[in-house]
């Protein structure tokens, strides 16, 4: 692909992930897509010849989105104890970003709905999820409450459970109100 194929790439991969974290599997089309970056709609049938490659392609890049600020959440931790429970404020952190609104849990948990439905995107979810528990494990060593790869699953899987049910239930901040029981877990898992 030359360069200008892939700046055009680029562009749509951007305005994809937008277009999810914005509005939802529902509102990826081609011709969304075409609206929110300025491109023909011929070209992103071009790039993403169908709907399921047009997902595939929005849910890696928000995917690479979370996982690079979920590194770099981890990198500028400082290394000392910490309570359970601002462990798992920043466990929260690490996983959902700094500031996530519900919206933006509200796509990051669809992935998981939709990757039952999409098989090529089961691939994204499991090696997303598998990255997000080595970060765990790194934070909360740093946090000094290490755990084991299996209380890093548990964590992971309590975290996504709590926040995914607050939103649901309609919480103003699903993450607050995540983070008193997954302290508890955690302290129950690190003790």
């Amino acid at each position: 692909m030359n360069v200008r194929g892939q700046r055009r790439l680029l562009v749509l991969r951007t305005a994809a992930a937008d277009l999810l974290l914005d509005e939802g599997f529902d509102a990826l089309t081609h011709r969304a897509l075409s609206a929110r970056s300025g491109v023909p709609v011929a070209s992103t049938t071009h790039y993403f010849p169908t709907v399921e490659a047009l997902v595939l392609a929005a849910a890696g890049e928000l995917t690479e989105r979370w996982l690079d600020q979920a590194r770099a959440t981890v990198q500028a931790l400082p290394a000392r104890r910490t309570s359970p429970t601002a462990a798992a404020r920043t466990l929260a952190e690490v996983v959902l970003g700094p500031a996530p609104t519900v919206t933006g849990l509200t796509t990051f948990y669809e992935r998981y709905v939709q990757a039952g439905r999409v098989p090529a995107l089961r691939d994204q979810v499991a090696d997303g999820n598998a990255e997000l528990r080595v970060l765990i494990a790194q934070s909360l060593g740093r946090c000094g409450r290490p755990v084991t790869p299996s209380g890093c699953r548990l964590l992971l899987a309590a975290l996504d459970g709590l926040v995914l049910t607050a939103v649901a239930e309609g919480a103003v901040d699903p993450v607050a109100v995540a983070v008193r029981p997954l302290a508890r877990l955690l302290d129950d898992l690190s003790g």
